[in-house]
């Protein structure tokens, strides 16, 4: 029962710190490729995406796990 609580605690505190990270780089990749001039846009621009996916695909699972539970 409270090995439940804390893996709750722990897997949510990962969870919100690593969703709200990878949105952090999409707006920070976004808002740099906008002012950065030749190869570093494409550089920026792809952290954006990237740092998207990442965000989406861990928006996606955790909607998976509560909709399978």
């Amino acid at each position: 029962m409270i090995g439940d609580i804390f893996e709750v605690v722990w897997v949510g505190l990962l969870a919100g710190v690593g969703i709200t990270t990878m949105y952090s780089f999409v707006v920070l990749g976004y808002s740099e490729s906008r002012r950065a001039e030749g190869a570093a846009t494409v550089a920026w621009a792809v952290v954006a995406l990237v740092a998207f996916a990442v965000f989406a695909a861990g928006v996606i699972y955790g909607v998976h796990i509560l909709l399978s539970k």
